[in-house]
């Protein structure tokens, strides 16, 4: 199997300062999950209450137990900049549900570190 697809489920941000941002962020997406790296595509409310679509490739080279650490970059709809990078914790137990931790650095226009929050349901 090339991959594990699951369903990804958007829940939340945290923004470093908070700006007054929406930090309620529903979506859902399907991710193909392999050991080294994961492939993301879906849709979410961003945090400046606009509908944001992305497709975003992860590369996850350092592993911890259930716990895997990398970098994610890819085209989203919704912000000022058409590209989004940044650092990305998967945890992935031997159980169905597992989550995406995602932190995205501060751009020079908003000055604001976003840490985001994924549930992830294997479905294979």
């Amino acid at each position: 199997m090339l991959c594990h697809l699951a369903l990804v489920l958007t829940l939340a941000s945290v923004h470093m300062p908070d700006r007054g941002y929406n930090q309620r962020n529903p979506g859902a997406g399907l991710q193909c999950d392999a050991p080294y790296w994961a492939v993301t595509a879906g849709t979410y409310r961003n945090s400046f209450n606009r509908r944001t679509d992305y497709a975003v490739a992860a590369w996850l080279p350092l592993h911890a137990d259930a716990w895997s650490f990398g970098l994610a970059a890819g085209p989203v709809t919704g912000y000022d900049q058409a590209v989004m990078a940044g650092l990305l914790v998967r945890y992935r137990p031997t159980t169905p549900l597992g989550m995406n931790i995602i932190m995205v650095p501060p751009s020079l226009k908003h000055g604001s570190t976003m840490i985001g929050l994924q549930l992830a349901w294997r479905l294979s």
